[in-house]
C-alpha cells in the first residue's frame, strides 16, 4: 500500500498503526511530485485529476505534523487509496462497451472523491470543518428535500453557527429569465 500523506510530509515512517511499505513509499512520493496529470482529452476526467490533487494537497496539509495533534495515518492512507482509484478511473481508457464503461468509470471516479472527501471531514481539525460550512450546507440543500430531518437539523447547526442568510434555504430564488426581465 501507499504511504499515507501525512508520512511524505513528515519526511520518515508512519507513525501510529499504518502499515506501509518502501514501494508504495516511492509511488506516493512520485505522485506527490508529478503534479495534477492530464491533460486527458474528456472533461469529467479532467476535473477528476484535478478534485483529486487538491484533496491530496489536502490531506498532505492535515499530515504535515502540525495541523493534527493525532495519529490518523490509516485514515490519510484511505484518503491516498481513495484518490488513486478516482485517478485510475480518470485514465481508463478502454473502447469495448463505449458509453457503458465511461458511465462505470465516471460513477467509480465520483464515488472515490466523495470518500476521500468524508474521510478528510474525519480527520480535519474542528476550524477546518467550520471554514466547509457554507459548502456543506450547499451540498446538503442539493441532495436532501426541504423536510428531510438530517437537512433541517444541519440548517439548524448552520444557523447557530451564524451562517449568512443568502445559505438559508427558505430564501426565495429567482430564475435566471426573471432576474434578466426586471434588469431589462
Amino acid at each position: 500500500m501507499l504511504f499515507s500523506t501525512a508520512t511524505a510530509a513528515r519526511g520518515g515512517p508512519p507513525q501510529g498503526n499504518g502499515t506501509h511499505d518502501a514501494v508504495g513509499a516511492a509511488a506516493h512520493d512520485a505522485r506527490i511530485k508529478t503534479g495534477v496529470g492530464g491533460p486527458v482529452p474528456i472533461a469529467w476526467r479532467e476535473g477528476t485529476l484535478t478534485r483529486a490533487k487538491e484533496i491530496e494537497s489536502l490531506s498532505a496539509w492535515l499530515g504535515s505534523g502540525s495541523v493534527l495533534t493525532w495519529p490518523a495515518d490509516d485514515m490519510l492512507s484511505a484518503i491516498d487509496r481513495h484518490i488513486e482509484a478516482a485517478r485510475e478511473a480518470a485514465g481508463e481508457r478502454r473502447r469495448w462497451l463505449g458509453r457503458l464503461r465511461d458511465s462505470a468509470s465516471l460513477e467509480r471516479a465520483i464515488s472515490n472523491l466523495a470518500a476521500a472527501e468524508a474521510d478528510l471531514l474525519q480527520v480535519a481539525p474542528p476550524e477546518y470543518v467550520l471554514g466547509q460550512m457554507p459548502s456543506l450546507l450547499n451540498v446538503v440543500q442539493r441532495h436532501l428535500p426541504p423536510g428531510d430531518t438530517r437537512r433541517l437539523e444541519f440548517e439548524r447547526l448552520a444557523a447557530d453557527l451564524g451562517l449568512p442568510d443568502g445559505l438559508a434555504t427558505n430564501r426565495t430564488r429567482e430564475k435566471p429569465m426573471s432576474r434578466t426581465r426586471r434588469v431589462s
